[in-house]
């Protein structure tokens, strides 16, 4: 951030502070006047994005521009001048100075270009973007482990963010899903603790699918995201989607408990009723309760439960 803000009088002197030509044309209200000084109004109809001037002098001190370049190629489906995106790639490390926050705002917005103007912008538009971020080897800048991504699920699913996840996992190829998603997603792109631990589920969901993880351990897991999961799935299996699907409405018709938090017994009453029991042992009593609600030896009543954990107790 600049320590003041000057404000000049000359629109000739603003409009050389612009990025792109495009961005540089005014129109003067009082006197129904456009002021064009860079040719931004033929690059438009050129349908081309040139930087003003010397493109080294748009791109040498700020990365952000960069990321709005692919974003404007998208959104636009305009073609980049090539000096432009030579200039671009050249000061690409510039991109590490830009916030996770305003790279993840960039990247979303070039993902779902293809919304942004009906009539303008196309469907897939943001493999535009995709293609140079391959050409000008910028991922390895956002801690992405692969110079070159091959896309596959982006172009399938609907949630274009969950499905560039899955493609940059497919070519990293890292040996813990979980792990990797982590550390991209907070160190890299500074997401909070409440998204990343969204991601993490579903993706992990769909993971797990394809290793096919029996239905127990599975729901137990991921019942709450398995919608989304699902999403994903049905792009890259039909028959485990779909076998996994039917075991969800199963447990959704006979209204099966899958979650510690729906036993109608918690913490506090292993407190009140076992003071002896240590409280680092609460959950692996209340996940053997839940597994054994859930196969149908106990009822999810207090008083059943406090009988089985008596019981459990006795062999522990």
């Amino acid at each position: 951030m600049p320590e003041h803000v000057e404000f000049i009088k000359s629109v000739r002197e603003d409009a050389k502070r612009r990025d792109f030509t495009c961005n540089s044309i005014y129109y003067d209200i009082k006197n129904d006047k456009i002021y064009d000084f860079y040719g931004g109004i033929e690059d438009i109809k050129k349908r081309t994005i040139k930087a003003i001037e010397m493109p080294d002098e748009v791109f040498c001190h700020d990365g952000v521009r960069i990321l709005r370049l692919f974003r404007f190629q998208c959104e636009l489906n305009f073609k980049i001048d090539k000096p432009t995106l030579e200039s671009a790639f050249k000061y690409k490390y510039n991109l590490k100075d830009v916030s996770g926050e305003r790279v993840v705002y960039e990247i979303t917005r070039i993902l779902h270009s293809g919304n942004k103007y009906n009539g303008v912008s196309k469907s897939n538009a943001y493999m535009q973007a995709l293609k140079n971020f391959n050409k000008g080897g910028l991922w390895p800048i956002f801690g992405i482990d692969c110079p070159k991504l091959k896309f596959n699920m982006v172009k399938k699913v609907q949630h274009k963010s969950q499905g560039f996840l899955i493609d940059v996992i497919d070519n990293v190829n890292p040996t813990s899903v979980s792990y990797y998603l982590n550390l991209i997603l907070v160190n890299s792109f500074g997401l909070g603790k409440k998204m990343v631990d969204n991601y993490i589920n579903i993706l992990s969901g769909y993971y797990e699918a394809l290793n096919k993880v029996q239905n127990k351990p599975y729901f137990f897991k991921y019942f709450n995201n398995f919608p989304q999961i699902y999403l994903l799935l049905i792009h890259k299996s039909k028959s485990l989607a779909n076998k996994y699907y039917f075991f969800y409405k199963y447990i959704i018709s006979h209204k099966l408990v899958v979650s510690i938090k729906d036993l109608k017994i918690n913490g506090d009453d292993l407190k009140a009723k076992f003071p002896a029991v240590q409280p680092n042992r609460y959950r692996p009593i209340l996940e053997s309760l839940l597994s054994d609600v859930f196969d149908g030896k106990i009822i999810n009543e207090k008083e059943d439960l406090i009988i089985a954990v008596s019981d459990k107790l006795k062999f522990l």
